[in-house]
């Protein structure tokens, strides 16, 4: 199963071999960072900004929108499919709301501003020209950053 971008207001969505269907899901596309499909194939989640939609596929309805504190820097089903894990915490499908954030860990609090690593919105490491990455990304204490020589770096971090 397969999802596209179409324009900014739809996502279509595919079967492929035995799962050989069509639907059209009418989701903020255009802003759209993550989509996640339920294990059942049943539902569709879309990431935007700090927006969380469920999806009925089938009926190709909303299930809910939620509005979260923070931007989204990944989503997944549980294995069951009854919950929308996030980095903020879990989403519960059937109360629909986030339930019991995890503990923030560093990789929470760390972000990218130029050259330099920010915790806490403060300062915190200095990136030499050779060191800054095209792209990123935390998790826990760890940053990972991929610079334009192909190389890869990871840093475990102990701010």
């Amino acid at each position: 199963m397969f999802a596209v971008l179409l324009n900014s207001q739809q996502i279509q969505i595919f079967g492929i071999g035995l799962l050989s269907w069509n639907y059209t899901i009418n989701a903020d596309a255009e802003n759209a960072q993550f989509v996640t499909f339920s294990p059942d194939c049943h539902k569709i989640a879309v990431g935007t900004g700090s927006s969380l939609s469920c999806w009925d596929i089938a009926s190709q309805s909303s299930l809910y929108i939620i509005n979260l504190p923070h931007n989204l820097r990944h989503i997944s089903f549980s294995k069951d499919g009854k919950f929308i894990t996030t980095n903020m915490g879990i989403v519960d499908n059937s109360t629909r709301r986030l339930e019991l954030p995890r503990p923030r860990g560093l990789g929470d609090r760390l972000h990218l501003s130029g050259s330099w690593i920010c915790c806490d919105k403060k300062q915190a490491i200095w990136l030499p020209p050779d060191y800054r990455p095209e792209s990123w990304g935390f998790y826990d204490s760890t940053i990972v950053m991929g610079q334009k020589s192909g190389r890869v770096v990871f840093l475990d971090l102990d701010l």
